[in-house]
C-alpha cells in the first residue's frame, strides 16, 4: 500500500522570508512548521530550533528570518511510497511525522505515525 491511500493532515506552512515572530504567531501551539518555497518544501521550524537557533543567541525575533535558522534540508515521503517502508523510516529516524510530496515535488500534506497505526487498524476490521 501506498501512501496516498492515507488522508494527510492539513499542517501550516510559511515562507523561508517570513521573520521568526510571524512564523511563531501562525504555529500557535503547533509544535512544527513546514517552510516552503512556492509549492516545494525546503525547511521544517520547530519551536526548538526558534528556541535553541534564535532566542538563547539572544536574536531578535521580528528581524530574524526563518531561512537562517530552520531545519534543512527537510525529508519528504512521496505519495507513492511504501506505507511500511516510510513507518520503518519514520521509527528509526525518531520522526513523528513527514511531510508528503507529489510527483511533482509540491507540498502536499503531512504523514504522521497516529495515521500510520490507525489506516493499519482500520484495515485488521
Amino acid at each position: 500500500m501506498n501512501i496516498s491511500k492515507i488522508k494527510l493532515e492539513n499542517q501550516k506552512t510559511a515562507s523561508p522570508d517570513e521573520n521568526l515572530f510571524q512564523v511563531s504567531k501562525k504555529m500557535g501551539v503547533s509544535k512544527s512548521i513546514i517552510i516552503l518555497d512556492g509549492k516545494r518544501p525546503v525547511g521544517i521550524l520547530t519551536m526548538r530550533d526558534i528556541v535553541t537557533r534564535a532566542l538563547v543567541k539572544g536574536k531578535d525575533p521580528k528581524t530574524t528570518l526563518v531561512k537562517d535558522i530552520m531545519t534543512t534540508p527537510v525529508f519528504c515521503a512521496k505519495e507513492d511510497d511504501d506505507i511500511e517502508k516510510i513507518a520503518a523510516f519514520m521509527l528509526q529516524k525518531d520522526y513523528l511525522t513527514v511531510p508528503v510530496v507529489n510527483k511533482k515535488e509540491e507540498y502536499k500534506g503531512v504523514l504522521s505515525l497516529r495515521q500510520i497505526i490507525m489506516y493499519k487498524k482500520s484495515k485488521q476490521k
